[in-house]
């Protein structure tokens, strides 16, 4: 019910739904610079009917979500529709803080509770989702974003092990490998732990061997 008016809805800006059972419904559109951009719903069955929540808006990069599962330990946990489901930078449609208390929801009981959610829930989500996507279009914008990230961020999908495998990742595709060098120098100061920082070494490791194996011994050392 609530799904056929978003995809009505959604449809008007050239995006289509997806559902998984374990990731839940997203709209996307993909772009020719091989990007996608994509809305997550968040629902919850409540004891008074279905609450829409606040989405996820974001941006992936398919060169750099492919370029960090290419070099990640084989899992028979991870298959490739995980890594499809992978997004690059986002954020959620909240207001931060103690404010997020005061987020917009919906309590969908009837067709007619969809209908009107749906009508007010699509225009709230593309104010937001287009200007977010048009600064983003820029990967050089999204390289300085995943730089600048700290541990603490809010706005970013996955670990700072992960932030930091985006950020090389990238780097190395952008700027060469000079570049990815001096992002993985920087990014591995922001991520805390022995097994996350080893985790993020290995990974660089392989990558710069596969790709430049003349100077693949210079690669940072986790301490």
């Amino acid at each position: 019910m609530l799904l056929q008016q978003f995809d009505q809805q959604f449809k008007k800006f050239g995006l289509g739904g997806s559902s998984d059972r374990f990731y839940g419904d997203s709209y996307r559109r993909s772009t020719e610079h091989h990007e996608q951009q994509i809305i997550s719903i968040v629902t919850y069955d409540r004891a008074e009917g279905l609450e829409l929540d606040a989405p996820f808006i974001s941006v992936r990069l398919d060169q750099v979500e492919e370029l960090i599962a290419e070099f990640e330990p084989r899992s028979p946990l991870i298959e490739s529709k995980d890594i499809a489901q992978r997004a690059t930078i986002g954020f959620r449609l909240e207001p931060e803080g103690l404010l997020g208390i005061f987020r917009k929801s919906w309590m969908l009981n009837s067709e007619q509770d969809a209908v009107k959610a749906a009508d007010q829930f699509v225009p709230h989500v593309m104010k937001h989702a287009i200007p977010y996507w048009q600064k983003f279009s820029d990967p050089a914008e999204v390289l300085k974003l995943l730089v600048e990230a700290t541990q603490s961020s809010r706005v970013f999908l996955g670990t700072p092990a992960m932030i930091s495998k985006r950020a090389i990742a990238l780097g190395l595709i952008l700027g060469g490998a000079e570049k990815a060098r001096e992002i993985a120098d920087l990014k591995l100061s922001t991520v805390k732990g022995a097994a996350a920082k080893r985790e993020v070494v290995e990974w660089i490791e392989r990558v710069f061997t596969a790709r430049s194996p003349q100077t693949s011994t210079d690669l940072p050392k986790s301490t």
